[in-house]
């Protein structure tokens, strides 16, 4: 490859030799050490290849061999430089085309800024202006990390930014202090003048409730009070967890409910009533093979040219495009492609009964898959086709075992209250 690269810099030619002895004039190459390679008879004499350097050096050995060459063709830069000599302007405008994009790109043109909430773009633009970084500075004189340090300075809720640059854009990512909510559980919250609020402590009690009919497997509780265990059947709303937990004295006797979230996995085995339908008839759109002529574009920086117009009213056709953008973080980015048009005509058409299985199945796999990514296992299923007059069904039970636990507030009850709820169960009892 290395080798291949000097000789097209360096120009080559193919050459034929004939004469009194064209053997001879080989030898003489090969003692002299000019090399020459590709070689093949032609007319009584022989084609090959020299590099441009070597035919200078060539006379000496044509005398003594009683030969001559004729020059069939050449290779290389050296002779593409040659041809072009008439095409200066064409290659000046596409070095100064060059050169052109490299100034543009040593300037900042766009700022992207992203992940603020409490301060506005056009203040952090206005800060980074005040600081002499803005649409027009060089690249070079911006400091990336005293940027940064300037704008985590600046700005109290800022606790981490990073800015960088890609070509033309300057990009600043943000990310603030997240909203710290006051946790009330064990201990008093206090208000502003110094008081102990204790209604709040009832804004933080919360139970774990079914989210759904089923049967616990599996329940591991990190806070709060488990009322159901593995095996046990529940309903939708029953409590699961409770966010009350019981405060006992030394005589184990209960004398106040501490509020709490309440936290814990809990699986259970549920059930699903699964059903689709398809319709046998269908719409299909018979496209013409002969297209209309597609429509090339060019769009810069909002201004768009194209090769004709696109009606767009004509019945029973649609338009197909493909565009690609260059230079999306530059303040001029360039979209082109093409937009074609197609007539077709729509005919209905039924399924088969292997398209219609084909396709209920696909779907049911694609719930099945949709259903697995949310943490739910699907044990078994039920799930039959049937095909009638107009339509096809698939229906069918689907079980799983999922995560059925959800929050909801609890109530605390005082002391009184509890005491007469556990009367009343021991009255029923």
């Amino acid at each position: 490859m290395f080798r291949l690269g000097r000789q097209y810099f360096r120009g080559y030619l193919k050459i034929r030799i004939t004469g009194y002895s064209p053997e001879r004039f080989l030898n003489l190459c090969h003692y002299h050490q000019i090399r020459i390679w590709g070689i093949m008879p032609k007319d009584g004499g022989y084609e090959l290849y020299l590099s441009l350097t070597d035919l200078y050096r060539l006379k000496p050995i044509l005398r003594k061999s009683g030969t001559h060459f004729k020059m069939i063709r050449r290779y290389g830069f050296p002779f593409f430089l040659a041809e072009s000599q008439k095409r200066i302007p064409y290659f000046a405008g596409g070095i100064l085309c060059v050169l052109l994009i490299f100034f543009y790109t040593c300037f900042v043109w766009q700022i992207k800024i992203s992940g603020t909430h409490s301060y506005s773009e056009e203040e952090i633009r206005r800060f980074l202006w005040e600081h002499k970084v803005s649409v027009g500075s060089l690249n070079r004189r911006i400091d990336c990390k005293a940027t940064d340090l300037l704008l985590r300075n600046a700005f109290d809720r800022i606790v981490w930014v990073t800015t960088s640059i890609e070509g033309g854009c300057l990009k600043v990512q943000i990310r603030e202090k997240e909203e710290q909510l006051e946790v009330i559980g064990n201990s008093d919250s206090v208000s502003e003048d110094g008081s102990k609020d204790a209604g709040d402590e009832t804004q933080d009690a919360m139970d774990l409730v079914a989210a759904k009919d089923g049967t616990i497997t599996e329940i591991i509780t990190r806070n709060g009070v488990p009322l159901v265990k593995a095996g046990d059947s529940v309903k939708k709303g029953q409590i699961l967890v409770s966010g009350q937990i019981p405060i006992y004295n030394d005589s184990k006797e209960i004398i106040a409910y501490e509020a709490c979230q309440a936290d814990a996995d809990i699986l259970a085995k549920t059930t699903l009533d699964y059903a689709d339908s398809l319709s046998l008839a269908y719409q299909w759109k018979d496209y013409e093979k002969k297209s209309a002529l597609p429509v090339f574009f060019l769009q810069i920086n909002g201004m768009r040219i194209q090769s004709g117009k696109i009606k767009r009213n004509q019945k029973k056709m649609e338009v197909f495009s493909t565009e690609r953008t260059f230079g999306e973080d530059t303040i001029f980015p360039i979209t082109c492609g093409k937009i074609i048009r197609q007539k077709y005509t729509q005919k209905e058409k039924k399924y088969s009964r292997e398209e219609l299985q084909k396709i209920l199945t696909e779907r049911f796999q694609e719930f099945r898959e949709g259903t697995e990514k949310k943490g739910v296992q699907i044990t078994g299923n039920s799930v039959k086709i049937h095909i009638g007059e107009n339509q096809a069904t698939a229906r069918g039970t689907v079980r799983m075992t999922e995560p059925i636990g959800e929050r909801s507030p609890s109530h605390i009850l005082t002391l009184e209250e509890r005491n007469e709820t556990n009367e009343s169960f021991g009255n029923n009892d």
